[in-house]
């Protein structure tokens, strides 16, 4: 559980971040992905030698496949997600990002037989539907090109969701997110190394996108603790309290928008589920 909410701290620290590097200092994605993928690399492998676990079993085939498969969808949808973060408010960029936990909560139900829990799922479904619908009251979400795009990448950080829970059989978290990300960084620096003119990258940006990327090791490396221990579904729903501390920090930092007192009622709605959850865990 401490895992999970860790992660949630996680999420909602990384997005706020990265929406000051991306939107307010203007840097774009081509020259943040290759640097943020660079320090997380750097920062997991700090933790690495003391976590480091990779049974021989990782060099089976099925195990290398789904190894490769994870790459692949990670490469796919940090793309579109982090050109969401630029160019959505974070209000509507956390209302699209919710459409992942629904997407996760069916794969896992479907795929891992371990995590079918019929009482879990339906509160998962229902933290999920409150949250959504109270952001979409007043119709914010425009599917532009770029808000299908990100639908899409969510559903791949679901597929990934279910191949990061199957590698972790054969993997500890720390070291499955540092081979993950050593090999993401390397595709990123190709496919987005600078040619001619360079954009000019500021000493506070770099310490913004290692701050971004402190947040992303959490992230991740709790997230996937909180696979092993929690389960797939149960740390998906802890994580919906990311959401709601990036709702309000889109008030209080950023201006976005003001708050309603239906906000007040869906965030505690979905603390009243979550709660649930860890009373039948």
């Amino acid at each position: 559980m401490l895992q999970a909410l860790l992660a949630a701290i996680g999420v909602a620290g990384g997005d706020i971040v990265n929406k000051i590097i991306l939107d307010h200092k203007q840097t774009s994605v081509r020259r943040f992905l290759p640097l943020l993928f660079l320090f997380l690399v750097l920062i997991t492998g700090i933790i690495l030698p003391f976590t480091f676990s990779l049974s021989t079993q990782a060099f089976q085939w099925n195990y290398i496949i789904l190894f490769i498969v994870m790459v692949g969808v990670g490469i796919a949808w940090n793309v579109p997600f982090y050109n969401s973060i630029k160019k959505e408010s974070l209000h509507e960029f956390e209302l699209i990002i919710l459409l992942s936990p629904v997407m996760t909560i069916f794969l896992a139900m479907a795929f891992l037989p371990e995590e079918r829990n019929l009482s879990v799922f339906f509160v998962g479904i229902l933290a999920c539907i409150i949250l959504f619908f109270n952001r979409y009251r007043n119709k914010e979400l425009n599917l532009t090109v770029n808000v299908k795009r990100t639908l899409l990448a969510m559903f791949f950080i679901a597929i990934e969701a279910i191949l990061v829970k199957k590698l972790l059989a054969v993997y500890s978290p720390p070291t499955l997110y540092f081979f993950r990300t050593l090999i993401m960084a390397v595709v990123y620096y190709f496919l987005f190394r600078p040619k001619g003119e360079q954009e000019k990258m500021t000493g506070q940006i770099y310490g913004l996108i290692f701050v971004s990327a402190f947040f992303g090791v959490l992230q991740m490396v709790m997230k996937f603790y909180g696979f092993i221990n929690f389960g797939v579904i149960k740390t998906t729903l802890v994580l919906l309290i990311a959401p709601v501390l990036v709702y309000f920090a889109s008030f209080f930092y950023f201006r976005e928008k003001r708050l309603f007192w239906r906000d007040a009622i869906s965030a505690a709605a979905v603390l009243a589920c979550l709660i649930y959850i860890i009373i039948v865990s």
